[in-house]
């Protein structure tokens, strides 16, 4: 939401518009995430990586891990979705977290923003509770 067009349409109501976002600066990724951060650099040269990259890297972890669990039946999606759904938690490159029952995360963490006069975000809180 804090993209580009959205800040450059704000107009005169940026100094009062607040967003709230799950993705952290990159500093703030542990060592597993660097360390992944620093492999896309080394494989992608000039193109920077962002913190969704560890969200996309997590995501096909994950589902590799479920198709893992689904063995010798990872060929039926049914099977894959439920293991998808009970892979626990996981110690990813975005942190400790897991997949509740019906799909939502546990991680409760987020940085809250300010829209500047011009459309940048300024950082007011940030909140790194746990999983």
């Amino acid at each position: 939401m804090a993209t580009g067009p959205f800040r450059e349409s704000l107009g005169a109501a940026a100094g009062a518009t607040y967003v709230t976002s799950p993705i952290l600066p990159l500093n703030q990724y542990g060592p597993q995430a660097q360390g992944v951060l620093r492999h896309y650099r080394e494989e992608f040269r000039g193109s920077a990586p962002t913190a969704w990259s560890l969200y996309g890297y997590e995501a096909m972890e994950s589902v590799l891990a479920a198709i893992k669990k689904a063995g010798k039946h990872a060929n039926d999606r049914r099977t894959v979705v439920s293991a998808y759904f009970h892979l626990g938690w996981r110690d990813s490159v975005i942190g400790r977290y897991r997949i509740t029952p019906n799909g939502d995360t546990s991680q409760a963490r987020f940085v809250g923003y300010r829209a500047g006069a011009n459309g940048q975000l300024i950082e007011i809180r940030r909140h790194l509770g746990g999983a």
